[in-house]
């Protein structure tokens, strides 16, 4: 099983089941974050998907 889960990690997303998670970058402007009190760091450089291990 695969999951992708766009822009933020989403709460859920331990649950058994989900198999390999990856991280999808929408694009979203970093200010976007910002402005909904988000403190972000895109983690994609040039990539627009990462794989994503939650702990």
């Amino acid at each position: 099983t695969h999951t992708l889960t766009l822009a933020l990690p989403k709460t859920g997303l331990r649950r058994e089941g989900v198999g390999e998670l990856f991280l999808g970058d929408l694009g979203i402007p970093e200010i976007a974050f910002r402005k909904a009190g988000i403190d972000y760091t895109s983690p994609f450089d040039h990539r627009f998907v990462l794989p994503l291990r939650i702990q």
